[in-house]
């Protein structure tokens, strides 16, 4: 007779919270406005806010590009990465611009 194995519980995937989110998305967009002088009159950072207005309310991952060829420093697209996992860095960037990534905490 052969042995039954225990089927190993997995444990839940740490997730942040709303709080998490929000915190996240006022930090990115002080660092857009203070260090670049980007604000949402933009239209791509217009669309970078709805995203990430969108994220704060639903906790849905999302990634994507936005082009954003009317930057005062040269035509550039918009990278970023928003997931509910903590496990996963989030991050906005911009080649030859990086913003501060968030911490797995």
């Amino acid at each position: 007779m052969t042995r039954k194995k225990s089927k190993k519980v997995k444990k839940p995937m740490p997730q942040r919270t709303q709080e998490d989110r929000q915190n996240w998305v006022n930090d990115i967009k002080s660092k857009l406005l203070l260090n670049f002088g980007l604000s949402d009159k933009e239209s791509a950072i217009a669309n970078l806010y709805k995203v990430m207005d969108d994220f704060i309310e639903t906790g849905d991952p999302t990634n994507g590009r936005i082009p954003f060829p009317d930057a005062p420093f040269g035509g550039r697209t918009i990278i970023y990465l928003m997931s509910n996992n903590k496990r996963v860095n989030m991050y906005v960037h911009m080649p030859l611009i990086t913003f501060i990534s968030s911490k797995n905490t």
